[in-house]
């Protein structure tokens, strides 16, 4: 199975022979099952080929990036920081989740930037669960807390609603849009 995978991920450029239904499927299924393609990801990656093809880009290089955290790759950082630059503040819960395995201050010192665009600003809060689960609730709210005059007040404020704890006497927020306005 995996040379076959292989094979289709080698010829994914191929926009001919890859519609963007099948491309998605393909890379669902390596979400799945590709851990023994991870070199091949990478490679793929590191030499843009899916996002400099003519009719692919952003969307299909992010899916690639998809497929490493599916499969538990972490890569570095570093890595992260590349992908974010390339592709910009729309990516930022992708590149957030990237980097959630690299430590809660890495992530959460990044969090301004990545919360730029309102969709990744969304995205973003529909990771706290999982950020709750790897670090407690207390220790992400103390280090969203840290983080609060580098973050756009609402933003800030909706994030916060989102770790509110059971019996905190926290009032709910009623805005729900990610402002992106810097304070």
């Amino acid at each position: 199975m995996t040379a076959v995978l292989r094979d289709c991920l080698a010829e994914l450029p191929d926009t001919r022979r890859w519609p963007e239904q099948t491309r998605c499927a393909l890379l669902d299924l390596i979400q799945d099952c590709g851990e023994s393609l991870i070199d091949d990801l990478l490679r793929l990656i590191r030499q843009r080929t899916l996002l400099d093809a003519k009719g692919l880009g952003p969307d299909v290089h992010a899916g690639l990036l998809k497929c490493l955290i599916s499969n538990g790759h972490r890569v570095t950082p570093e890595f992260w920081f590349e992908q974010f630059a390339l592709l910009g503040p729309r990516y930022g819960a992708l590149i957030f989740s990237g980097l959630i395995d690299h430590g809660l201050d890495i992530t959460m010192r990044q969090l301004p930037a990545l919360s730029a665009d309102p969709g990744a600003c969304q995205q973003i809060r529909w990771l706290f669960p999982h950020l709750k689960d790897k670090y407690g609730i207390q220790s992400v709210r103390a280090a969203l807390d840290a983080r609060q005059g580098h973050i756009a007040e609402e933003t800030y404020r909706l994030y916060r609603q989102d770790l509110i704890l059971p019996d905190s006497p926290d009032p709910p927020i009623a805005h729900h849009n990610c402002d992106i306005s810097t304070t």
